[in-house]
């Protein structure tokens, strides 16, 4: 291995990221803002290219789209480290495709329609709502749930589409006690659409309370197979 090989190895560029993942979830390099966020060792300055040839230290300007950006660290002396590929999609648009949960059918002990913030003693509710617009062919309608700041995606929904109406279901896995908040998102192209309150016990539904009434007590005592 000639000195400069030897170099090559020795200069690193540690991290590229997108600056701000606003995708489905902060892994996905879905963005509405192209920056990038390089790191590199000190004392190294940092290039970029979209070809492997044109190099500058300015970031490139993003595409609409999917985009590949080499990434490399360069010494004083002119060596330079390994090319870092980093490949993302920035998505700009504006959707006018507007997912909203519309309701939960609950199945015990009858079939019942429950409404947001209602309350329900079904674990596996099958939630159902409506779209704007239809989907894309490279896009997906995901349900999630979220907890906090944490969003966790439970899967895909059936969409279908009848004399240009487009609906939606997609049914739960097994409920825990408490409330769960879901959402139907847009994937590949990111759109929240409208939160929907559940709150699930596994006793008989003993009352009608809201959410936020159920927030305010101290805790809920749930009696299983009452």
């Amino acid at each position: 291995m000639t000195y400069p090989e030897r170099l090559r190895l020795l200069i690193i560029v540690n991290v590229v990221k997108l600056t701000t993942d606003t995708g489905l979830d902060s892994s996905d390099k879905i963005t509405k803002d192209g920056a990038l966020t390089v790191t590199s060792q000190n004392g190294t300055t940092v290039e970029y290219s979209i070809n492997g040839t044109d190099w500058s230290l300015t970031q490139p300007t993003a595409k609409e789209g999917e985009n590949i950006i080499q990434v490399r660290a360069k010494e004083l002396s002119g060596n330079v480290s390994e090319v870092t590929i980093f490949t993302f999609t920035l998505d700009t648009t504006v959707s006018n495709l507007s997912p909203v949960i519309t309701k939960a059918i609950d199945n015990i002990p009858t079939i019942e329609n429950i409404l947001t913030n209602g309350t329900s003693n079904d674990n596996t509710l099958e939630l159902v709502g409506t779209l704007t617009a239809t989907l894309a062919s490279d896009e997906k309608l995901m349900i999630v749930e979220i907890i906090g700041q944490t969003q966790t995606i439970l899967g895909e929904a059936t969409v279908t589409t009848v004399d240009g109406n487009t609906t939606w279901s997609y049914t739960t896995s097994a409920l825990s006690n408490g409330i769960h908040n879901f959402v139907a998102v847009k994937k590949n192209r990111y759109h929240i659409g409208t939160q929907f309150h559940i709150v699930y016990s596994d006793g008989i539904r003993k009352s009608r309370r809201t959410c936020a009434e159920l927030r305010a007590l101290e805790s809920i005592s749930v009696r299983s197979g009452i």
